[in-house]
């Protein structure tokens, strides 16, 4: 099974998977708007990279393709949350505070945090501090 370089995996409390890359692999950052909002930018899905899935019963190989998010990302409301959790809604495209854009590497997502919400403040001083941790 492939692999990215430097790709880890391993399990946390309650069996819980977790996968990471280097964040020098990774574009995701914390920055300020032209307007002074905070925003949280970066690829959420990178093309043509080879990654193992593990299951509990089997594995298997995953490569996103090019161009693989171009119709989909023209299609609805999209949501952006922390973690996937619902109830943690950081941006969605109805309201303008998400961007979607199929570029060359992957799928490039901008985000503009509402600044009245701790929990999206929270999770933008979060993306903050790991950009700071590893520059």
């Amino acid at each position: 099974m492939r692999q990215p370089e430097g790709f880890e995996r391993e399990l946390g409390p309650g069996g819980l998977e977790t996968r990471m890359l280097p964040l020098s692999d990774t574009v995701l950052r914390a920055a300020n708007s032209g307007s002074g909002d905070p925003v949280i930018e970066g690829y959420g899905s990178v093309y043509n990279q080879t990654t193992t899935i593990a299951g509990w019963f089997d594995e298997w190989d995953e490569e996103v393709v090019s161009g693989a998010w171009a119709k989909t990302i023209q299609a609805g409301d999209i949501r952006s949350m922390m973690n996937h959790d619902v109830n943690q809604l950081l941006g969605r495209t109805m309201s303008d505070t998400l961007q979607l854009e199929d570029r060359n590497n992957g799928l490039w997502y901008s985000i503009t945090v509402n600044g009245d919400d701790p929990n999206a403040m929270s999770s933008y001083a979060k993306v903050a501090q790991i950009g700071r941790a590893h520059v």
